[in-house]
């Protein structure tokens, strides 16, 4: 049952992500149009997971492994969306790193929020713009 409501709801984000590509190739996105749509996508946007079969976690994994990122370094994530690979690049740099996130949409950068408040105690260095 699992499977199959992952495979419908990867069929509704796909075509979504369809719909989207075909606006960029017929004249692109105006600013309001991408505050617009991120900020619809923004409280189920972590769950394209779905979409990607459940592989989105070891990628952004693999992907935190492969910056070589050593403990006490500075991140600057920029398109942070909803903060998704923070924890794994937190990991990386340890609590004496520094990780800032930024992003164009102000719902995207409110679920990113969320995530550090629910994540990392007061005072640990995590900024958002």
């Amino acid at each position: 049952m699992k499977l199959k409501r992952q495979f419908w709801l990867g069929i509704v984000v796909g075509l979504s992500a369809g719909s989207a590509l075909r606006r960029v190739r017929t004249g692109g996105f105006r600013q309001d149009s991408i505050q617009r749509m991120y900020s619809v996508w923004a409280p189920i946007y972590d769950l394209g997971d779905v979409y990607m079969l459940g592989q989105l976690p070891r990628m952004r994994r693999i992907a935190a492994e492969r910056l070589r990122l050593e403990p006490g370094a500075s991140v600057l994530e920029i398109s942070c969306g909803t903060g998704a690979n923070f924890p794994n690049l937190q990991a990386r740099i340890g609590p004496t790193g520094r990780l800032v996130g930024v992003d164009y949409t102000p719902a995207m950068l409110a679920q990113a929020r969320q995530l550090v408040a629910s994540m990392y105690p007061p005072g640990l260095p995590c900024a958002l713009g």
